[in-house]
């Protein structure tokens, strides 16, 4: 997978391979998170398209049609002849042979004369029309247009060059997907292919303290409709590996830091010792523990699967150095043996070497790509710069603070000396 960024934000041009884990590292405020959250916006907003489109078209539809209905005291009879009838409407009409006539006779076809009123049929009929008309590209501009103004708060054009549109261009397996945006709206969608894999953006751990909050932002409301997802046992997630022997390898990494089970009492969920059987709240968890608990519910309850996409914007902040090298592992691992595509933005220089080092041990290092953020000539937007052949640049640019504080102590023991 590579994706493309021309004039988004602050991202003046981008081509980045996304391909097994992709690790981003650079300056704050120099568009980092901005990939992951472009990527999050296209899956979230193209995935299963085609389903989430004739569900809306279908609760449209059946809600004209109950304009139709004569006798409200019958509305369950009448709810399986509307619910037929919506079915035929959405399984034999398309653009191309939708009318009003086909509508009106369908609709008469399938409900009983006696259900409803022919007087307003021109009407609701007319209405479907309009609903089954409209072009599968500007439902799909639309639903863009919704999502990537919902996560970037309608910032969308490039803060230093309006007049440029902003371009994204998604390639999977050499098929493409375009998308334009104009003064912060979309207004180009095309695609060659479809998005099947779910998405999963993880930039806090603190959201195990929301888990039952309101007026959340999209990001982190998905997140947690994924971690509170029941009914589906531990052994469900099977099928996204070989088998339980390659599962155990990705919990060995996880019981290295917690030896214990997520657990659901009366709807509040704690994290339940195997040792000692003590029970703790999530919330009343330390921040770290936070990130791996995330990771470990995901794959308990059958969320995190095969071919997903996960994104960890700078996983290792609220970890200790120790526990950062563990939790790259893990990601090395999941990548492993899940296939997924992780993108990672990260400020430490521990994180880093861990990724690196990791994906050697575990043999998938050709499978991991080093970007750097760069300044752009016009010293406001920026670039990003593969840097897989001298990770020496990043190492270099992480350095450059301790040398800083080398040369503070070093001036200081100088005055200390010679007073």
């Amino acid at each position: 997978m590579r994706l493309k960024i021309s004039n988004f934000a602050k991202i003046e041009e981008a081509d980045i391979k996304i391909d097994g884990i992709t690790v981003i590292c650079g300056d704050n405020d120099t568009g980092k998170s901005t990939i992951g959250k472009i990527l999050f916006s296209i899956f979230s907003s193209n995935y299963n398209s085609a389903k989430r489109i004739r569900g809306e078209k279908g609760l449209s539809v059946i809600n004209n049609i109950a304009k139709l209905q004569l006798r409200p005291l019958q509305l369950d009879n009448f709810s399986d002849f509307a619910n037929k009838c919506t079915n035929e409407i959405l399984d034999t009409l398309n653009i191309d042979n939708v009318n009003i006539n086909n509508i009106k006779n369908i609709i008469i076809d399938t409900i009983p004369e006696s259900l409803i009123s022919l007087n307003n049929i021109d009407n609701v009929a007319n209405d479907i029309f309009k609903i089954m008309s409209a072009p599968y590209n500007k439902l799909m501009i639309e639903i863009i247009n919704r999502y990537f103004s919902n996560i970037f708060c309608k910032q969308i054009d490039n803060l230093f060059n309006k007049n440029a549109n902003a371009k994204l261009e998604l390639e999977v397996k050499k098929q493409k997907m375009n998308i334009e945006f104009k003064n912060n709206e979309c207004t180009r969608f095309d695609s060659e292919f479809n998005i099947t894999h779910s998405i999963f953006y993880i930039d806090n751990p603190f959201i195990l303290d929301n888990i039952y909050a309101d007026n959340l932002n999209f990001i982190s409301s998905k997140l947690i409709s994924n971690l509170v997802k029941e009914n589906l046992e531990y052994e469900g997630i099977i099928e996204a590996v070989t088998n339980r022997e390659i599962l155990e390898k990705v919990y060995d990494v996880l019981n290295s830091v917690m030896n214990a089970e997520i657990i659901n009492k009366n709807n509040e969920y704690y994290l339940h010792y195997n040792e000692n059987n003590t029970e703790i709240k999530l919330e009343n968890l330390s921040a770290g523990l936070k990130s791996f608990v995330i990771i470990k519910r995901l794959l308990e309850n059958g969320s995190l699967n095969e071919k997903d996409v996960l994104i960890l914007d700078e996983p290792e902040i609220h970890l200790h150095p120790k526990w950062q090298l563990i939790y790259a592992e893990l990601i090395v691992l999941l990548q492993k043996y899940f296939n997924l595509t992780i993108t990672i933005t990260t400020h430490s220089h521990y994180f880093l070497e861990a990724i690196n080092r990791f994906s050697k041990m575990h043999n998938i290092d050709e499978r991991v790509n080093f970007y750097i953020t760069e300044l752009a000539e016009n010293k406001c937007n920026v670039v990003f710069k593969n840097v897989n052949d001298n990770l020496d640049i990043i190492y270099e640019k992480m350095y450059e603070p301790l040398e800083m504080l080398s040369n503070m102590r070093e001036e200081q023991d100088n005055e200390r000396n010679n007073p």
